[in-house]
């Protein structure tokens, strides 16, 4: 399979942003919040694997490796939008079935983070969404 594209300044800008105290590797938390910045964002059971895999504490190149691969994992827009297919009507899903379903259902997650999304994906507070448009802000490319 063709390796998915990593923007490399992102990835050494999120690794040395979050070696807080700058030894050239990353604790296991620093190590979840650079791959997020670097525009991965693994669930528990993945971020489980890649410490298991790579260590909880990674050095840059191993850190750019495991941003590699989960940019090789990520699902397309398209797969995205897929999974809410049958909460939709004419593209557009309700904000209260995605809360529901983020806070009880899989990965949960607390009010503030639903919060938080549900500001990311109705803005105006109108009650529903367009399911394409929440996916272009949750996956880039």
């Amino acid at each position: 399979a063709a390796m998915a594209s990593v923007d490399n300044d992102l990835v050494r800008n999120a690794f040395f942003y979050h070696d807080r105290n700058a030894d050239g590797s990353l604790t296991k938390e620093e190590f979840l919040d650079a791959l997020r910045a670097a525009g991965a964002f693994p669930s528990k059971k993945d971020f489980d694997a890649l410490c298991e895999k790579h260590g909880s504490t990674p050095s840059f190149d191993v850190f750019k490796a495991a941003v590699q691969e989960q940019a090789d994992n990520r699902i397309t827009r398209e797969q995205f939008e897929d999974q809410f297919k049958m909460f939709t009507k004419n593209g557009e899903m309700e904000s209260d079935v995605l809360r529901y379903i983020v806070t009880n259902l899989g990965e949960k997650l607390n009010e503030k983070e639903a919060g938080e999304l549900m500001a990311l994906v109705d803005p105006q507070n109108n009650g529903t969404f367009k399911v394409s448009q929440f996916a272009a802000s949750m996956i880039s490319g």
